[in-house]
């Protein structure tokens, strides 16, 4: 088989096991998940994803990255992001954040990254843009364990609509992007099947990223404490 290697994103609400996919698919003997990103939902609001930027955008861009809350995670040294980032010409906003991507696929020594921000359903036809080619694995549970999981974490205040909020905004956006064109780089995959069914739902995961299954994915747990 062709092997993928376009980008890949898993989206949807928090709580909802993307943090399960997230181990799993990192198992995998090609594949690299860094820690959830965030920045790009401040990037992609101010700045096309695909064109040069200018002096004043790139600094602009430079800036929000390693200032972010997520940036400490990401275990690139601003300074070192600074001078890569310095070293490119006439450098676009993808150019810029794959910095980050790549330099965790050559510490991990994997080829083929993804990323796990659940709140990049919002950004869908962005990045799309941005990475032509792209997947997203749209992880969906049951909206009443995902308010019940919120109200344990105490995230959103004690009140349960409160804490519904998160997963009825990803399933707005889902339900959005199911009638655009782009509609089959999106896999909808339920939580509780992950869970019940895992092996079944990972071979299909691995068929829509046009990757090999291999039986180590189901064999995830030794790679949490990494």
């Amino acid at each position: 088989m062709a092997l993928g290697s376009a980008p890949f994103f898993i989206v949807g609400s928090g709580r909802s096991g993307t943090t399960l996919l997230r181990m799993i698919l990192a198992s995998h003997s090609r594949l690299t998940i860094p820690p959830e990103t965030w920045f790009l939902l401040p990037l992609l609001q101010r700045l096309d994803p695909v064109r040069p930027l200018t002096k004043a955008e790139l600094e602009f861009a430079v800036n929000t990255v390693i200032h972010h809350y997520r940036w400490p995670d990401m275990k690139l040294p601003a300074a070192e992001f600074r001078q890569r980032v310095d070293r490119l010409q006439q450098a676009s906003l993808r150019e810029v954040v794959e910095v980050i991507y790549r330099d965790h696929t050559a510490r991990e020594n994997e080829p083929r990254w993804g990323d796990k921000t659940p709140g990049y359903i919002e950004i869908v036809p962005q990045l799309l843009r941005m990475f032509p080619g792209s997947k997203f694995i749209y992880l969906c549970r049951d909206g009443r364990d995902v308010a019940k999981s919120f109200q344990r974490q105490g995230w959103y205040g004690p009140w349960l609509h409160h804490n519904f909020r998160e997963w009825s905004e990803a399933s707005d956006w889902r339900a959005r992007w199911d009638k655009a064109e782009y509609n089959n780089h999106l896999l909808d995959v339920h939580y509780e099947d992950l869970v019940l069914d895992t092996d079944r739902v990972v071979h299909r995961i691995c068929d829509f990223l046009d990757e090999p299954f291999e039986p180590q994915m189901l064999a995830w747990q030794s790679r949490v404490d990494d």
